[in-house]
């Protein structure tokens, strides 16, 4: 085939120039729609230690989870480790605290996507909330959190009642161990949550009481140099779309403290280090 006839032909130059640029457009439009994914959805970290000889780490965030989640596309699986480890020089007891923060949600369709935007589905922070906590799991991919609309369930074990924003209530069964989940909400921040080290101690008390509460329950002595077990080890960047070509805008915080306590405070005022104990003294 002759090249230089082709092109000297105004019709078959006309249909070679329609397909290159089809071509073209068609790639940029995929490109412009991975660039979105990649470039409007972030997660985002802090981290704040509020104890003498008490420290945060995340060595799997700190190694690629930060460098992911900078570039995260729905989807997309994000090492984050936190777990709280004594550097001082005495005994504490510790407890870890999860807050979610969302910034402003706004949904968009892709350049190119000619779909009507009653195809968009906004979701309420609520709803933003719960994929957020739905997302966070463990190495064998269990999740942290099974979370229902509450009805007639009682909270016992490690299982506590939230309440959202909009007034609805809903059932939160932390699967993990090592920890006992308490609410953490203020100012009608929702899904904030308070996690008390208790390591294998029985939830509810000891012989020594009677009518046995979750409060009761006895923490686990951290000693110099030790760690609490990691409160989880990953999260899957929630997907919000209705439909394969829409994508959301859904930037949020995932934000760890930890708070110890001195054993020593608790044995001046000779109580027990139950999680009421230190609810009292991290109140004064």
């Amino acid at each position: 085939m002759n090249i230089s006839n082709i092109l000297k032909n105004p019709e078959k130059r006309k249909k070679i120039l329609t397909l290159l640029l089809t071509f073209f457009l068609y790639a940029f439009v995929i490109t412009r729609i991975f660039a979105y994914y990649s470039s409007s959805d972030e997660v985002t970290n802090r981290i704040i230690g509020k104890s003498i000889g008490l420290e945060l780490y995340e060595p799997e965030w700190d190694k690629t989870g930060f460098y992911l989640a900078k570039k995260s596309e729905p989807g997309m699986t994000i090492p984050k480790d936190p777990y709280a480890k004594n550097t001082g020089n005495m005994d504490e007891v510790v407890r870890l605290k999860l807050e979610i923060r969302l910034d402003e949600s706004t949904a968009k369709l892709p350049a190119g996507n000619a779909q009507s935007d009653d195809l968009l589905h906004e979701a309420t922070d609520t709803e933003r909330k719960i994929a957020i906590l739905r997302s966070i799991l463990y190495d064998d991919d269990k999740s942290v959190f099974e979370i229902e609309k509450s009805g007639k369930q009682t909270a016992i074990g490690n299982d506590i009642h939230v309440k959202s924003g909009d007034g609805v209530s809903y059932f939160i069964q932390y699967q993990g161990d090592n920890f006992l989940i308490e609410d953490a909400t203020v100012d009608g921040e929702n899904f904030d949550f308070y996690f008390y080290y208790i390591g294998n101690n029985i939830i509810g008390g000891t012989s020594g009481y009677e009518g046995y509460t979750r409060e009761h329950t006895v923490m686990e002595v951290l000693a110099p140099d030790e760690a609490t077990p990691k409160l989880f080890n990953k999260l899957v960047y929630p997907i919000y779309k209705k439909d394969y070509l829409t994508v959301f805008d859904q930037k949020y915080d995932i934000n760890i403290y930890a708070e110890g306590i001195l054993c020593l405070d608790f044995d001046e005022k000779d109580i027990p280090y139950t999680v009421e104990n230190f609810k009292k003294i991290a109140e004064q």
